[in-house]
């Protein structure tokens, strides 16, 4: 079936910069208080340009503390706060951090030229798509000075994630300029940019995609084959994070017709991204692998996001700027999702449930023959066993949850997702 035959199916969207606003920039030698200068509080949206480092004297940097969900407490004290602008920590064009109390004792100078590279997170989407999206740009024009990062609280040098080195490698940031910020610093010279990418909605400037497209051809990524790429998250299946119920049953199938199916939590950065850049059509299902395609730019590709949280639009902003053509298929009809004690779902662990038929339609607007090697029965047997692997897992007793909660609002889960006849698989138990 033809693109032009699935309207509807999916959301095929082009990304153009006078769509949305792109990413905030200082300008190049402007005086403190002009038009585009970050110190000024003017949050400019450059769709062209890309932002420049600012060079900041003896300015603290503080270890993070008091982590929010993937936002620190900590790093630069910028001068004047509330006047910083695009400076400070950025989601959909507004600053969400908070500023750092400067401690009572004394700072540790540091009296060396050096560059603000970000805070690191341990989850590689957020990594990924905001906190390191500093790095670049600053380090471009300073290739030899340290470059500083703050720690996630629960994070020490010795745990960083492996893929935060992994980064640094892409950017050609060599492992002995990384400093962590582990107590409170003075540093002589800091330089830092702006982000160069935001979560939600702000469209990366045309220059920073070029600078992207540098750094790719600077690391020659090997071939790959073409086609379509399938970019799984089938084997979180095992885990318990979030699925979709009978996604090994879809891969399976996938690989036998011919579709080259990853997995990016097998894989280190360098060899997933070499499949992203070799891919005709790029197939996700949604999660955080997406984010790792934000460190290509440019490509001649169609992106495909399979939602497995109905009517999301994670990173429409990013990747259309990126690709052909980028689209969104609704093939979740809903999802079952455990609680927290404050009552809210827990969505990063829920469970989907495929819409079976613009699954299929889905791939049929990518050249993909799925509708022909289906079978129904198969593949209930393979969601309702998926099914019964997630309850085992979400509410084992050592889950912190609220079970009474989590137990009552499953089950209506289940009943408003015809799933009635798995509800004896449910823990025993009346729900308040």
């Amino acid at each position: 079936m033809s693109v032009a035959g699935v309207t509807g199916v999916l959301s095929w969207l082009r990304a153009r910069p006078s769509d949305m606003a792109t990413a905030p920039r200082p300008v190049a030698g402007a005086q403190a208080g002009g038009l585009g200068d970050a110190r000024n509080g003017l949050f400019v949206y450059d769709r062209t340009a890309l932002a420049q480092a600012i060079r900041f004297d003896d300015i603290p940097v503080l270890p993070a503390c008091n982590s929010r969900p993937m936002i620190a407490e900590g790093g630069p004290v910028w001068p004047d706060w509330e006047g910083m602008g695009a400076m400070r920590h950025m989601r959909a064009g507004l600053p969400i951090d908070l500023k750092p109390a400067l401690p009572e004792t004394p700072l540790t100078d540091m009296n060396e030229e050096a560059v603000w590279g970000g805070h690191v997170v341990d989850h590689f989407g957020h990594f990924a798509a905001e906190n390191s999206t500093r790095l670049l740009q600053a380090v471009a024009g300073h290739p030899s000075a340290r470059v500083l990062f703050t720690l996630e609280p629960g994070l020490r040098p010795g745990t960083v994630p492996g893929f935060f080195w992994q980064v640094l490698d892409w950017y050609g940031v060599a492992s002995e300029r990384v400093h962590f910020v582990t107590q409170p610093l003075r540093v002589r010279h800091l330089w830092a940019a702006p982000m160069a990418e935001q979560l939600n909605g702000v469209v990366p400037s045309e220059a920073y995609l070029d600078l992207l497209a540098r750094n790719r051809a600077r690391n020659r990524l090997p071939a790959r084959p073409g086609g379509v790429v399938y970019v799984a998250r089938d084997r979180m299946e095992a885990s318990g994070e979030g699925h979709n119920a009978g996604e090994p049953y879809l891969t399976g199938l996938l690989q036998g017709l011919g579709v080259h199916v990853i997995r990016p939590e097998t894989m280190r950065l360098r060899d997933q991204l070499a499949w992203y850049d070799s891919a005709r059509t790029l197939v996700f299902s949604e999660g955080s692998a997406m984010h790792g395609r934000q460190f290509l730019g440019r490509l001649d590709q169609d992106i495909v996001i399979l939602n497995r949280r109905p009517r999301m639009r994670v990173a429409l902003a990013s990747l259309g700027a990126r690709c052909n053509r980028l689209a969104y298929g609704e093939v979740t009809r809903g999802v079952a999702s455990v609680l927290w004690s404050n009552g809210k779902p827990w969505m990063v662990r829920a469970i989907s449930i495929y819409d079976t038929e613009r699954l299929l339609a889905a791939f049929d607007a990518v050249g993909v023959a799925l509708r022909e090697v289906w079978n129904r029965e198969d593949y209930l047997a393979a969601r309702d066993a998926a099914i019964g692997r997630w309850i085992g897992i979400r509410f084992a007793p050592d889950q912190r949850i609220d079970h009474a909660a989590s137990l009552k609002g499953v089950r209506a889960d289940f009943e408003r997702l015809g799933l009635r006849h798995l509800l004896d698989r449910l823990p025993k138990g009346s729900a308040p």
